[in-house]
Formats: structure tokens, sequence, C-alpha cells
């Protein structure tokens, strides 16, 4: 076997653009596992979102979940490793972000700035996105965006994609121009219904949100 471990992502690589898998995906998949292999989703989500779908491939062992920032055991349901931010460093967040700004400044370094997950806050501080930390970082970046994770309409295939820049947003529309790319007819209705009309199911979103991260917590404390 030339290949004896493979990461792969989820979304948009063994997952079609309407988040289903392929028999031929899973039958591949399957395989390779059967051969001998080590198959290893890596993802951006959530270990109670993605497990489901692990599950669908039949795969067991680990999973990376959180951009990298959480290893979870596919079977057992529990974390193997997690690399969180604690509260304190928290609060350098902006520091940080000012300190980023300045590096990519000095070597002329363009930015791409993922903030799909920016409206699910769990506490009072305030998300600050990459092009608020200065005017440079306004007009040297990509903002990218959707509804889908807020407000669970990932069926639209919308995003939003924030270009401050003029020069930049004319060569992105150019691109996307080229490559025959649109989000389906749902995605303008769904995405204004969304931000101005469901703030009130935001609300509640993030009570249940709240509500489960504390329920975690408590059982940990209490079991482990």
């Amino acid at each position: 076997m030339k290949y004896k471990i493979i990461f792969s992502d989820f979304d948009g690589t063994i997952s079609r653009s309407d988040n289903t898998v392929s028999e031929k995906v899973k039958a591949a998949v399957d395989r390779y596992v059967k051969a001998g292999g080590k198959f290893i989703l890596a993802t951006g989500r959530l270990f109670s979102a993605v497990r489901p779908r692990a599950q669908e491939l039949n795969l067991h062992g680990e999973v990376i979940v959180y951009q990298g920032g959480g290893i979870y055991d596919i079977d057992g349901g529990k974390p193997l490793w997690l690399n969180t931010i604690p509260t304190q460093k928290a609060a350098r967040l902006l520091e940080e972000l000012e300190k980023l700004d300045a590096f990519c400044q000095k070597h002329n370094i363009f930015v791409i700035a993922d903030e799909i997950h920016n409206d699910l806050i769990l506490t009072d501080r305030e998300h600050i996105m990459y092009g608020n930390v200065s005017e440079h970082a306004k007009m040297n970046s990509i903002i990218c965006t959707a509804p889908s994770k807020t407000f669970n309409l990932a069926g639209i295939q919308g995003s939003n994609i924030l270009i401050a820049n003029e020069e930049v947003r004319k060569v992105f529309q150019a691109q996307v121009a080229k490559a025959h790319a649109s989000a389906n007819d749902f995605a303008g209705p769904a995405t204004i219904a969304a931000y101005n009309e469901s703030e009130a199911w935001l609300d509640e979103l993030l009570e249940v949100l709240k509500s489960n991260s504390q329920y975690f917590v408590d059982f940990i404390h209490e079991h482990c």
C-alpha cells in the first residue's frame, strides 16, 4: 500500500454540494480501510456534527475537529486531545490581531479570513472581525461569512464575501463569473429573512447552545 494513512477534509471533499456522500466515495473509503489503510477525517466542524457522518462511512478511531483544535474518538465519543484558549488569554486577542496585521503589512500579505461562526458567541464578548482591526486590514483582506452555520441554511449554497477594496472586489467578481458560480434560487430570500427577521430564533439558539455547553461542563465535573 502506497499511502498507509489519509487525512481528508469533509465538506466539499467527501461530501457533495447537497451535503450527501456518494455511494462511490463510501465504497472507495471502505476498500481502502479493509486493505489496511487508516482514513481520518479532519474538519472544522463540531464533533457532534461530523460524528454521524464518520459513522456513515463506517469509520472508527480518531477524527480531527474544531479546525485542528480537538481530536475525538468516534466510537467512544470522548476527546483524546483538546487545545482550547484559556479565558485570560482570550483578552489578548485584539492585541494579537494587531500584531498579525502589522506582520502582514510588513511582508505584503493578503488575508482571507473565514469567520463563518462569528454570530455564535456564548459569552458577552463581541466578535472582532479581522477587517475591523485597522484600515490596512480592511483594505487588504477578504472576510468570509455565511448564514448557513448561524441559521442552519447550508442547503442554500450561499455565502457573504466582504471585500472593502474595490479593485480586489472587481477581480473576485470576474473570477466568479468565469466559474459560473452562483447560489441557488432560495439563497437571496433565505439570507434576507435570516438576517432581517430571525433575531428571535438566533437568541433561542444561543440559549440552547449555552445550556448544552453548561450541561457538558457539569457532566464532566460530576463524572470525571
